[in-house]
C-alpha cells in the first residue's frame, strides 16, 4: 500500500484520485439530483396548469369549520363577555361577518403569488377566482348559503323587529347579491375596477 499523496483529497481515499472519488459519489446520488433540481421548464410554470395558490385555502375543511366556529364564537363573546343583548350581539356578528366576507371575497383582486400567473388573475376578485369562475360548485353554494342561513337565524332571533330586520338585510344584501351568477365579473358604478 502506497502512502504517497496524490492530491488535495488524498486523505479521504489515498488509493483513488480525487476526480474518480467525486464521479463515484455523483453516480450514487444521481437519482437525488434529478428529483431535487428542477429543469428550466419547471422553474417557469405554465399559468394554465398551476393551481391558484390564492384560493387554495378555501377548499380546506378546516377553514369551513373555523368559519362556522368563528361565527358562533363571535356571538358568544359579544353576548357573554361584552354583555350585549341577544338581538344586538347577533346583529353585530352579522355586521362583522358581512364586512369581513365582503373584503376577503369580493374586494381583494389579483393574487399574492402574481409571479406564477403572469397577470391572469389581476382583474378578478377572490370570489371570481374560485373554481375558475364556474357557477354552482359546492364551494360556491356553501359560501352563498351560509350568509343566507345566518340572516334567517338573526331575523328569527331578533323576533322580526323591523329595525333589526332592515339593518341585517341591508348589511347582508351586498354579500349575497355579489355571489349571484348575474353579478359575476360585474362592477357596479365602476367601483373596484
Amino acid at each position: 500500500v502506497s502512502t504517497q499523496s496524490t492530491g488535495f483529497c488524498s486523505f479521504l481515499a489515498p488509493d483513488k484520485a480525487p476526480t474518480t472519488l467525486f464521479l463515484q459519489k455523483k453516480k450514487k446520488l444521481k437519482h437525488l439530483f434529478t428529483e431535487i433540481m428542477p429543469t428550466r421548464r419547471e422553474k417557469i410554470p405554465n399559468p394554465e396548469t398551476v393551481k391558484n395558490l390564492n384560493i387554495s385555502w378555501i377548499y380546506s375543511h378546516r377553514v369551513w369549520t373555523c368559519y362556522i366556529v368563528g361565527i358562533a364564537l363571535s356571538v358568544f363573546i359579544l353576548q357573554s363577555l361584552c354583555g350585549f343583548s341577544v338581538k344586538y350581539s347577533w346583529t353585530q356578528t352579522n355586521v362583522l361577518h358581512s364586512i369581513a366576507s365582503f373584503f376577503i371575497l369580493h374586494w381583494n383582486k389579483g393574487t399574492s403569488f402574481g409571479f406564477f400567473y403572469q397577470g391572469k388573475y389581476d382583474a378578478l376578485t377572490v370570489w371570481e377566482q374560485i373554481d375558475g369562475g364556474k357557477q354552482g360548485t359546492p364551494i360556491r353554494k356553501a359560501a352563498t348559503i351560509i350568509p343566507i342561513i345566518l340572516l334567517m337565524i338573526i331575523i328569527h332571533v331578533t323576533e322580526y323587529e323591523l329595525g333589526y330586520m332592515l339593518v341585517n338585510i341591508a348589511i347582508s344584501a351586498p354579500i349575497i347579491l355579489a355571489k349571484l351568477p348575474a353579478f359575476h365579473r360585474v362592477r357596479l358604478f365602476g367601483i373596484n375596477q
